[in-house]
């Protein structure tokens, strides 16, 4: 990548389904945050996709099954809050762990969204942010993904740990949406002179499907 980023670790990893370099990536960021003091601060920059390539099975399940269940979901129809509920409850990192693992420094996260509706929690399975699904019953999602479900993620989703909350975690800050990036487009389009017809950011499916709605 040149000097440019000769001050940046570029981590690259697999997406839509994690890989070892998932894996990789996220035990070298957990390794990042280890042993701060009450006096530093972690800046966290999240956007989507990082459910994906920051990937760190949660004990007992191993990085197969975190891969077979995301292609469960992905082909599941499912809305992205409860694929999210999901690997959270499958993850040792996301919902609000790194920030839990950051401990006591401050966390200050700036994140990107393509979540519909911008719940900040979402973003990435919110690795900054306190899982809001901690309590929900899986137990239909585990039912609808059917017995292709590897067995140790069925059983940690019927059956969750209690996992430490992120108490140091700051509010997350949304520095780009889908409905800026909507309002962008269409500003550009009026001024080409077209008359763009904005659908809004809430739209969730197959776009191929979705363009004929």
């Amino acid at each position: 990548y040149g000097d440019n980023y000769r001050h940046i670790r570029i981590l690259e990893a697999g997406h839509p389904v994690p890989d070892e370099n998932s894996v990789d990536a996220a035990k070298a960021i957990l390794e990042c945050v280890q042993g701060l003091g009450p006096d530093d601060m972690v800046l966290a920059l999240i956007s989507g996709g990082g459910s994906a390539a920051m990937c760190l099975p949660a004990p007992g399940v191993s990085l197969a099954d975190k891969q077979a269940t995301n292609r469960l979901l992905l082909a599941s129809g499912l809305d992205i809050r409860t694929m999210n509920a999901v690997r959270r409850r499958i993850s040792a990192i996301k919902g609000g762990q790194l920030a839990a693992a950051a401990a006591p420094a401050r966390v200050f996260t700036l994140a990107i969204s393509d979540i519909p509706g911008d719940d900040a929690r979402a973003i990435a399975s919110g690795p900054t942010a306190p899982d809001p699904d901690a309590a929900l019953d899986l137990t239909n999602i585990v039912d609808s993904l059917g017995p292709d479900l590897p067995d140790s993620v069925r059983h940690i989703l019927l059956h969750p740990a209690k996992k430490q909350a992120p108490g140091n975690a700051a509010p997350i800050v949304l520095i780009a949406t889908p409905a800026l990036a909507l309002a962008a487009a269409a500003a550009k389009a009026r001024s080409l002179g077209l008359e763009p017809v904005v659908q809004g950011d809430a739209l969730e499916g197959e776009s191929k499907d979705l363009a004929y709605s």
